[in-house]
């Protein structure tokens, strides 16, 4: 009989003398079942490529098994779609240590891989597709989703690398057009007149985007705190804006100022409560 592969996470039989198996329904006995494996997070080392020091870049994590021993890990990466086998990339093997194997790769492996060198303003998905002892492999592709979108399993199947670039207050500085605001004071497309300023510090960024004239007040403009070398973006609590009630922002994100785009996580709060919410938005001519 065929066996059925699947994860197992934990199995509890109570009873099992009085286990019972129905020969019209396969999955009633266990034996038609195989443990799989799957990697653990331990610990993250870098997930970040400075576009412009690229032949010194080194990103990885480390991790752990669980299930059937694994004997190493492919790394691959993914050039397009991660969902789509046909997408990745072969980087290399890494033999499985124990905890804390470390899964890593330098700027010029990605690039091999690749074919080309990776570009500033994107985020690539790394996988580990796992080789166990018995010379089974598990991936994105055999192993159910649901199993990594629970974050009680501390999934290490895939991790992914944003390819950073050096921060330029003026090349920021502009009109931008939204494409993703779950604050909803705008809809994707909207375009904002002057919506980031240079300054008023030196590598800071002053945007002109909350509140939405037409839904608030504005009190404070938010300013972008910008790591120089990274593009990493964090935005002290600020007083913003009036909705009727005053509301605050702060978070973090990440401004590629070599594309034109910013990304902030942004935590709006007020007397009544408070939410995380996402803004994407890129430079327009």
């Amino acid at each position: 009989m065929k066996k059925f592969l699947i994860l197992l996470i934990t199995v509890g039989l109570v009873g099992t003398s009085c286990y019972k198996t129905d020969p019209n329904n396969p999955y009633s006995d266990v034996s038609n079942f195989e443990i799989g494996s799957y990697l653990t997070l331990v610990d993250v080392i870098n997930l970040q490529v400075n576009s412009s020091d690229l032949s010194n870049a080194n990103v990885g994590i480390t991790v752990d098994e669980y299930g059937s021993a694994v004997k190493e890990i492919n790394l691959l990466i993914a050039d397009g779609s991660a969902s789509d086998p046909t997408k990745w990339k072969a980087i290399k093997t890494v033999p499985f240590t124990g905890t804390g194997t470390e899964i890593s790769c330098t700027g010029p492996e990605m690039s091999a891989a690749l074919g080309y060198d990776p570009l500033p303003g994107v985020t690539y998905t790394m996988i580990n597709q796992i080789v166990t002892e018995d010379g089974r492999t598990f991936d994105l592709s055999n192993t159910n989703g649901e199993f990594e979108s629970q974050s009680s399993y501390n999934m290490a199947m895939r991790w992914e690398v944003a390819v950073v670039c050096s921060f330029d207050a003026a090349a920021s500085a502009g009109d931008y057009q939204i494409d993703v605001d779950t604050w909803q004071d705008y809809s994707p497309g909207d375009i904002i007149t002057n919506a980031i300023e240079a300054g008023p510090g030196l590598n800071q960024l002053t945007m002109h985007v909350y509140p939405n004239p037409d839904y608030g007040d504005p009190i404070n403009p938010i300013i972008i705190d910008v790591d120089p070398l990274t593009g990493n973006a964090t935005v002290a609590k600020v007083l913003y804006a009036n909705y009727g009630a005053d509301y605050y922002a702060e978070g973090t994100g990440i401004v590629f100022s070599c594309t034109g785009s910013i990304t902030l996580n942004l935590t709006h709060s007020s007397a009544g409560g408070s939410g995380l919410y996402k803004l994407v938005m890129h430079k327009v001519d």
